[in-house]
């Protein structure tokens, strides 16, 4: 959606984190109120924007009941953006990697049951 922008369609609420090429904030749908992620990509040099088209088009193309769906991808230079379902409760790898986390092998095998389906 080369001619529009993110913010045509949504209203963007908190930041939910922020990873290697930028920033994911969480998104409302303007006429729905459904609630969505928005990865916003800070692509200054080409090799950047490459990526970020390549991760978009992995995402368009992953279709699975346990992975989180790619709803819209929008590219206005600098910023791409790729609005994708909200999934409440972060990524794992943030929870593993956690002080607080609490490893047990109940929760392991529950997660790798997950993974596995």
């Amino acid at each position: 959606r080369a001619k529009e922008r993110e913010t045509d369609h949504y209203n963007q609420q908190e930041k939910l984190g922020t990873g290697k090429f930028g920033l994911v904030f969480k998104l409302t749908h303007k006429e729905t109120g459904h609630v969505c992620a928005g990865k916003y990509y800070k692509g200054r040099r080409a090799k950047e924007r490459e990526a970020a088209r390549q991760e978009i088009e992995m995402m368009n193309d992953l279709h699975h009941p346990k992975l989180v769906q790619c709803l819209a991808a929008y590219d206005h230079k600098p910023e791409m953006v790729m609005v994708m379902e909200y999934i409440a409760g972060g990524e794992l790898f943030e929870r593993i990697v956690d002080d607080n986390f609490e490893h047990t092998e109940p929760a392991s095998e529950r997660y790798m049951k997950q993974i596995l389906e």
